[in-house]
């Protein structure tokens, strides 16, 4: 089996490669997002400017929509490369234009109007809730609940570790609908408006990556049935769209933290004392330890990572 990448990727990925040694790595020593959260707009928008003439602009947006249009494996490589600076977060990455959760793409046309078009242009911000304090992200376990109230559905439920919910308009939030069926067809996608009545930003649980995903209680609230998303009954469905995409495409389970390590250059990484500007680390024998504990673990998740990228571009292919 052949794993080299084909001449197109080779060149995407040195063209993001170049932009982070040219750009990124250089901010680590004026902003980090570990310890001062969102990168200022200041400092966002000429970068975002430079993605976008390099045609680097809404990477998973369908071209329909005005974006790139990238499979998962083309994806899968830029965010590996991204992942070599610590001046931007993992997850909720505004560099390439904004978050647009593929749920979003479920919107009947009224839906795309309000809520797709606008996320396109930058105006509004959604968030994606679905994990809970008892249940994880098993739906199975799920217990936010919406009852139909009229031409309103009524939630109510606690969901956690939900990234940038404190600065989105909107939450899609998966919730019961059918009690009996759950999973297997009882759950449904909502946008809720996180300024509704009833809607608690409780509390953030810092994490060792730098980011403080938000626990939101919904007490009572009030949300319109046409704010339903991809058809009663069918959230579960639509949600698998948006957590393949994640899990698959953007590497989240892990290697994108190593590559910076296992770099040969390790550009950026060390200061003029050999001391590891991430972390402030003494400095020890790092090639030694790089071959013969990092190398493994990167190679294996990223073979693993990039194997699903492939799988499921090639399923999208069929589809």
């Amino acid at each position: 089996m052949d794993f080299n990448l084909t001449e197109e990727l080779q060149i995407l990925r040195d063209t993001v490669r170049s932009f982070v040694d040219r750009e990124l790595i250089p901010l680590e020593r004026e902003y980090r997002h570990d310890s001062e959260g969102p990168m200022p707009e200041r400092i966002l928008k000429p970068l975002q400017e430079k993605t976008k003439s390099m045609g680097l602009w809404m990477l998973d947006v369908p071209a329909e929509y005005g974006g790139a249009g990238l499979g998962l494996l083309p994806r899968g490589l830029i965010h590996e490369e991204v992942a070599r600076s610590a001046s931007l977060p993992f997850r909720s990455l505004e560099l390439f234009g904004p978050e647009v959760r593929p749920v979003l793409f479920h919107c009947n046309e009224e839906q795309k109007e309000r809520f797709l078009k606008p996320v396109l242009r930058g105006e509004i911000r959604f968030c994606f809730a679905q994990t809970e304090p008892d249940a994880g992200s098993d739906p199975a376990g799920m217990k936010t609940r919406a009852v139909q109230d009229g031409d309103s559905f009524i939630i109510n439920g606690t969901k956690r570790f939900i990234t940038a919910a404190g600065r989105s308009d909107y939450a899609q939030v998966m919730a019961v609908t059918d009690p009996e069926k759950r999973a297997r067809g009882g759950i449904t996608c909502f946008a809720v408006d996180l300024k509704s009545p009833g809607v608690v930003l409780e509390r953030q649980w810092p994490t060792m990556m730098g980011e403080a995903p938000w626990q939101i209680v919904f007490d009572n609230v009030r949300v319109p049935a046409k704010y339903l998303i991809g058809g009663e009954n069918n959230g579960w469905k639509v949600a698998n769209t948006h957590l393949e995409l994640e899990h698959g495409g953007d590497g989240r389970i892990g290697h994108n933290a190593l590559a910076a390590l296992v770099d040969p250059d390790l550009k950026g990484k060390l200061d003029e004392d050999a001391m590891l500007v991430r972390e402030g680390l003494p400095a020890f024998d790092l090639a030694t330890y790089r071959e013969g504990h990092l190398s493994p673990v990167y190679f294996g998740s990223a073979l693993k990572n990039f194997g699903v990228a492939v799988l499921l571009d090639a399923l999208a292919a069929y589809a």
